[in-house]
């Protein structure tokens, strides 16, 4: 079986949190809070695109290919947005849930 074809029709989480207020002056997109209060930053454009999104309150968990888009508007170009997604996946920073019937 192919990865897309096994994320295809998930919707993705995260337990991150920013390492700062959004609105404050301090504030840096590419630094975020595990659960346990660790801080780390992320140079990869596409993974920090995707947990942003992640992370927008008013949204809903977005999808793999709302998750493509993001990536793509973050300047990816790269073909494997899936690849990215499963290593924040297996980092244990990005959670996989079937999504609610609505």
């Amino acid at each position: 079986m192919k990865y897309p074809e096994t994320l295809e029709g998930l919707e993705f989480v995260t337990r991150l949190r920013h390492a700062y207020l959004p609105n404050s002056p301090d504030a840096k997109d590419d630094q975020f809070l595990t659960t346990d209060g660790q801080r780390f930053t992320l140079e990869d454009p596409c993974s920090k695109a995707m947990l942003q999104r992640m992370l927008e309150v008013e949204a809903s968990a977005p999808s793999l290919a709302e998750l493509k888009d993001v990536a793509q508007a973050a300047g990816h170009r790269g073909p494997d947005v899936e690849k990215v997604l499963l290593a924040l996946i297996a980092r244990g920073l990005t959670d996989p849930l079937l999504p609610l019937s609505k």
